[in-house]
């Protein structure tokens, strides 16, 4: 939990940047490609954050609140046992 509640919204948008694996590009392999080509498509997004936001109730990824859920049992477990 957050001990200066301002600082809420701040932390959670930098943990779902960090770990919404919706907004990491998709995995490509390229066939008689020019290498340099492919390595600048396979690092643009599909999609933007916002058009996810929008879409994200219809795909398998994690909501909003699976993936603070996900990295607060994290922190809670593994981390914290480690530490």
């Amino acid at each position: 939990e957050c001990t200066v509640e301002s600082d809420r919204k701040v932390i959670e948008e930098q943990i779902l940047d960090l770990f919404d694996e919706a907004l990491e590009p998709p995995v490509q392999v390229s066939f008689g490609a020019d290498a340099a080509d492919a390595a600048d498509a396979a690092d643009a997004p599909l999609m933007s954050p916002e058009a996810l936001r929008d879409i994200r109730h219809i795909t398998s990824y994690p909501t909003r609140d699976e993936i603070l859920d996900q990295f607060n049992t994290y922190v809670r477990g593994p981390l914290r046992e480690s530490v």
